[in-house]
């Protein structure tokens, strides 16, 4: 596993081996004492405004997580803290403040160096977190593929 995240680190693996080290890492993250499946309590605030969703992430230094597909581009801005994330473009160490775009597909591996401040805005009519997820979210890279086809 160390050997495949430092080809990520150096931008070497195709789309195909980056979805399958994601897929193994949710299973060995999963698998970790302590580990929560979904959204992580106490770390997300929801705010609706002019038919956007604004979510605010207050994560603890520390953190491992993966993230879900994402099947919309959105602008998302790191106001304070230190991060590395890894996706399929490779790793980076973000510190805020940053802000940048999600694109369709993105996957993200996340490791919390500083307690950070993550917000995501989305565009949507929708007021319910669970549809909202649905709307934004894919279960997997083949629903991302199935939309990329379509466009």
């Amino acid at each position: 596993m160390n050997k495949q995240l430092l080809n990520i680190a150096e931008g070497e693996m195709t789309k195909k081996e980056f979805r399958t080290l994601m897929k193994s890492l949710d299973e060995a993250v999963s698998k970790l004492p302590g580990a929560i499946k979904g959204n992580i309590p106490n770390t997300l605030e929801h705010t609706f405004a002019g038919g956007m969703y604004i979510r605010k992430m207050t994560l603890p230094a520390g953190m491992v997580f993966t993230t879900k597909i994402h099947k919309k581009e959105h602008p998302y801005f790191i106001l304070s803290g230190d991060v590395t994330v890894i996706t399929e473009l490779g790793k980076v160490r973000i510190k805020g403040p940053h802000h940048g775009i999600t694109k369709v597909g993105t996957k993200r591996a996340i490791y919390v160096h500083k307690d950070t401040v993550w917000y995501t805005i989305h565009i949507t009519d929708l007021t319910d977190f669970e549809e909202i997820e649905k709307e934004v979210t894919a279960e997997s890279f083949e629903e991302i593929d199935a939309i990329k086809k379509i466009k």
